[in-house]
């Protein structure tokens, strides 16, 4: 019987923390990218599976850590047009 490629559990990771960065804290996002890029960097390398998984990390982080910046940017800029300044 044929030997099957493992999934890579780096991209796993990745597209956990992309989505739980997403919906609760944003660190986990910063992680989730790492993970997906060593995980692209793995699969290359051992031919693993696993790297549609580990761009979708990448992708869901990214879109993440944007959502989050400009939430903190606009409610840095609203408390300060609220108080006065």
């Amino acid at each position: 019987m044929p030997e099957t490629a493992q999934t890579n559990g780096a991209a796993i990771a990745s597209l956990v923390l992309g989505l739980v960065g997403l919906l609760a804290c944003a660190p986990c996002a910063f992680v989730g990218l790492w993970f997906g890029i060593s995980a692209r960097r793995q699969i290359l390398l051992s031919q693993e599976r696993g790297e549609n998984l580990a761009i979708a990390g990448i992708w869901i982080s990214v879109t993440t850590l944007v959502i989050w910046s400009l939430s903190l940017l606009c409610l840095v800029t609203c408390s300060m047009l609220a108080a006065g300044g």
